[in-house]
């Protein structure tokens, strides 16, 4: 009993460390297509069409989409937070050169122009609302709520936009499942990635999703600018690594919002507060650290 006790433990901390290390090796040497074509002509579909190393659905034992919140002021995010090496300003450069798609919703159907894209990395103007923000209430001038001074910066370069350092938060949708054809569960297999400025920029005190990316695009962006695109190591460059590899080994803390429903709802609609959402997520976090090892189990 005490042997496959400690056997169990053993193969789940395996699991645990290898799975985005060996997802990431694969990418390199076996990208797939949505729909691809095996020996004999076969055609396979996809579980995760959008994924840098997509896997065939029969493989997929189970599964979810979760989606996670990642703050880069998070000390343990730093790594994509340099200063003039963000993260949000290599995307941010990437679609003004026209290297990567931004697009409006999470199943990219609906591409975003330039400008567009531009548009929504505005500055706000004082007593000036968006169209949203109107339906919700927010143009009323009855009083001086809202009525608040908003950023301004010095540099006539960004004189109108916020500058990519302030856009702070990213949001990833990723896929954590069962692949039993390699007997591994794949906890952070990511699809997109959506560029978020914080609530505390703007008067309203609402947050401003600037534009989703499919990751698999961000990836192949980031590879074809090696030395730039850089995850930063607090106190040895020599441990410095290219984006694709710091999501790949894993080094970084992202709150989960929302986890796969028929209903749509986030984990602060479906419990009441944002601190109630939280002690849900970490609950979430427990049972997938434990998935490894009950997989195993006799």
């Amino acid at each position: 009993m005490k042997n496959t006790t400690l056997f169990t433990v053993a193969v789940g901390a395996v699991l645990n460390t290898n799975v985005a290390i060996a997802r990431e090796d694969d990418a390199t040497t076996n990208k797939l297509n949505p729909t691809d074509i095996q020996g004999g002509g076969v055609a396979v579909n996809m579980y995760n069409p959008h994924s840098v190393n997509p896997t065939p659905e029969e493989d997929v034992l189970f599964g979810k989409k979760i989606w996670r919140l990642m703050d880069l002021r998070n000390k343990s995010n730093r790594g994509f937070y340099a200063p003039d090496g963000e993260i949000t300003k290599w995307i941010i450069e990437g679609v003004q050169a026209g290297d990567i798609t931004p697009y409006k919703d999470e199943g990219f159907e609906q591409p975003m122009t330039q400008t567009e894209f531009m548009e929504q990395l505005k500055l706000p103007e004082e007593d000036t609302w968006t169209s949203e923000e109107k339906e919700e209430g927010f143009a009323d001038d009855s009083g001086d709520w809202g009525k608040h001074s908003v950023a301004k910066h010095d540099d006539a370069k960004h004189a109108e936009h916020f500058l990519p350092r302030e856009v702070s938060m990213l949001e990833l949708v990723v896929n954590y499942f069962f692949d039993k054809k390699r007997c591994e569960i794949v906890e952070m297999d990511i699809q997109s990635i959506k560029l978020i400025i914080p609530a505390d920029k703007f008067p309203t005190g609402l947050r401003r999703d600037v534009a989703i990316f499919r990751y698999k695009d961000l990836y192949d962006y980031f590879s074809s600018i090696p030395g730039k695109a850089i995850w930063k190591h607090p106190t040895n460059n020599r441990l410095d690594l290219s984006i694709p590899e710091a999501f790949a080994f894993g080094g970084f803390t992202t709150t989960i919002i929302k986890v796969e429903n028929p209903d749509n709802h986030s984990l602060e609609d479906i419990y009441g507060s944002p601190k109630e959402a939280i002690k849900a997520a970490r609950r979430i976090e427990e049972k997938f650290k434990d998935d490894a090892s009950f997989l195993w189990e006799p």
